[in-house]
């Protein structure tokens, strides 16, 4: 990934989560406006974090992986 698909994908993530300044929004909107390109690079994203906040996915804090992972490969 280029750094421009970096610093925007930090940017859309921010964004999408409610924390990016409205200066921060602005250039977003602007750069997703800039081209089709951009727009569909946004779109991804945005369904990307849509999906992964429908499962409420957490892991367990108290969850042994080693342990777990010792009973599966037995």
């Amino acid at each position: 990934m280029n750094s421009v698909n970096e610093k925007y994908e930090a940017l859309i993530m921010s964004y999408l989560d409610g924390q990016c300044t409205s200066e921060e929004a602005l250039e977003l909107l602007s750069w997703v406006a800039e081209s089709e390109e951009n727009r569909l690079y946004f779109k991804a994203l945005k369904e990307q974090n849509e999906v992964w906040s429908l499962t409420d996915f957490a892991m367990p804090e108290d969850l042994d992986v080693e342990a777990a992972l010792d009973s599966v490969n037995a």
